[in-house]
């Protein structure tokens, strides 16, 4: 009874405090807010989206192997993006407590088949949050899957990137494609291929859908959508000035 009762009271403060994703995490819980510094980095990347109808994943419920334990940042997104289809993605069988908009999908992260089907299955994303396993070659493998999931203008998001420089996360303290954020720096020079003096060189995927790619301490954020721009100076490989 006491625990209902409390339920309702967080209920009730939450319902005040819906414009504010700080004092929703407040409310909430989780290591976004407490532990880590994402929740304003990842209010200045969504505002603009809240009121929106929208459909947003997470990879990673926490709680790891605890059936009864995690949850925080789904209820939080739940309620921050209230008009929307929240769904999280766990290794292990979760059963929370959470909002009507919020769906848990168990599946294996390091499976890239159980990926695709998933994806395949639960639809177009606005919104992808990595925040699973952490080991850099989930991450890339499962970015190199779920942005083809991604809808135009959508924002991808890798977590706790600090675990790319840790042997025993996966990372390396080498400089090399295989190290999660060595992997998404290389990346922004897709962001200006139509200035690449290669008249051979053919844009690939990421380079024609990736706009913007914001690096903070610990998390990345990708945005997908048109990067077909001309150059003003270069045309077919060559350099007008």
């Amino acid at each position: 009874m006491m625990k209902h009762i409390k339920k309702i009271k967080i209920f009730i403060k939450l319902f005040f405090q819906k414009n504010s994703l700080d004092k929703i995490a407040t409310l909430t819980g989780g290591d976004k807010k407490y532990g880590h510094s994402y929740i304003p980095i990842y209010e200045k990347h969504f505002k603009e989206l809240q009121n929106k109808k929208i459909s947003l994943l997470e990879i990673g419920v926490g709680g790891y192997d605890d059936e009864y334990s995690g949850g925080e940042s789904l209820r939080m997104w739940s309620y921050y993006f209230k008009k929307s289809n929240i769904y999280g993605l766990d290794l292990f069988d979760k059963n929370l407590d959470l909002p009507k908009n919020v769906n848990v999908v168990k599946a294996n992260q390091s499976n890239a088949s159980e990926i695709e089907e998933f994806a395949k299955k639960c639809g177009s994303f606005d919104i992808i949050i990595d925040d699973g396993s952490h080991n850099p070659k989930d991450i890339i493998s499962t970015f190199e899957i779920l942005f083809h999931h991604l809808n135009e203008n959508g924002i991808y998001v890798i977590e706790d990137t600090q675990t790319s420089y840790w042997p025993k996360f996966g990372g390396t303290i080498s400089d090399s494609a295989s190290r999660a954020t060595s992997y998404f720096r290389d990346k922004t020079d897709g962001l200006n291929h139509s200035e690449f003096l290669d008249n051979k060189y053919v844009p690939n995927y990421y380079d024609i859908n990736i706009t913007n790619i914001s690096f903070y301490h610990n998390i990345i954020f990708i945005q997908k959508g048109n990067n077909s721009n001309n150059s003003i100076f270069v045309k077919n490989g060559e350099l007008s000035l």
